[in-house]
């Protein structure tokens, strides 16, 4: 089975590539930088702008991939708002070109969207919601996610929830390694308080796509973890499980950070997950606990 990873050094395309059934065989690409990567990939990488449709094009070609895993995305919310064609041309216009060169192609694409589709006027959205962002990231990935409803091409769409994990290395962090880092150097660091999600860790998040991937599963799926939680309830608990000092956690509302538009609560129901893909959502300090048993994750 052929694989094709988009942001492969993404939180989530690199823990996809960590956690690989053996029977993939993975290509993946990333954006260029004027800098080569300072850990060698688990797979076969190549950097690659994908807004660059004729490069794209040529890869697809010469490697004839089975399934997509389209991971790569424009994801700060705030750059998206200040830079709205420049997200346009990254989240819809380079998306749609995959979604064309898999239904001429008969590959399976697996879209990664976001919980950010949601208006966050209720606690524990449903799929069958009817999705109303707030701010362009949100509506970017919405309009792909209705290009997908009415397209022939055999697709499956993953709402991930807000994801954290060991980043590759020298990658962006994520809440909780922007806590551990923080703390470690007895750095204080603001946390909202008020904003409410259901935290789904990364290698929680590359189970289930990489099942929905092997039995080329369609459908629509919230993908979360088992409990509605405060960034601040994030960042205390994975102080906790780190055995690291609290009080530098300094709590602050939604209301006073200078931002982009956000949805209040994104927490998910995950009964839709847990009946029709057999997964369970996990508790966060479990999968805290394992961040710490396993303190890098190493591409070798």
């Amino acid at each position: 089975m052929k694989v094709l990873i988009t942001g492969g050094t993404g939180l989530l395309g690199y823990h996809l590539q960590l956690l690989a059934p053996p029977q993939a065989n993975i290509i993946s690409c990333y954006l260029p930088s004027e800098e080569p990567l300072p850990y060698p990939l688990p797979f076969p990488a190549q950097p690659l702008d994908i807004t660059d449709f004729s490069r794209v094009t040529n890869l697809f070609t010469k490697f004839s991939p089975d399934i997509v895993i389209h991971t790569a995305a424009q994801g700060s919310i705030d750059w998206c708002e200040d830079h709205k064609p420049l997200a346009r041309s990254v989240n819809i216009d380079a998306t749609f070109h995959l979604i064309d060169l898999c239904r001429r192609h008969h590959t399976h694409f697996i879209f990664l969207s976001t919980n950010a589709v949601y208006d966050g006027h209720s606690s524990y959205a449903k799929e069958t919601d009817v999705p109303h962002p707030v701010n362009f990231y949100g509506a970017s990935k919405l309009a792909v996610e209705q290009a997908l409803a009415s397209d022939s091409v055999s697709s499956t769409i993953i709402r991930p929830n807000l994801m954290y994990g060991w980043p590759y290395p020298g990658g962006r962090d994520n809440q909780v390694t922007r806590v551990i880092n923080s703390l470690r150097q007895s750095s204080p660091i603001k946390i909202l308080f008020d904003t409410w999600f259901s935290p789904v860790s990364a290698n929680f998040m590359s189970r289930v796509i990489w099942y929905c991937a092997l039995d080329r599963i369609s459908g629509l799926f919230n993908i979360g973890g088992s409990q509605r939680m405060t960034l601040f309830d994030l960042s205390k608990l994975t102080a906790q499980i780190f055995q690291l000092d609290p009080s530098l956690l300094i709590p602050v509302s939604i209301k006073d950070v200078p931002a982009a538009p956000r949805a209040i609560d994104t927490s998910f129901s995950t009964a839709k997950m847990t009946s029709e893909l057999f997964f369970s959502p996990q508790p966060v300090a479990e999968d805290l606990l394992a961040m710490k048993t396993i303190p890098v994750q190493s591409p070798a």
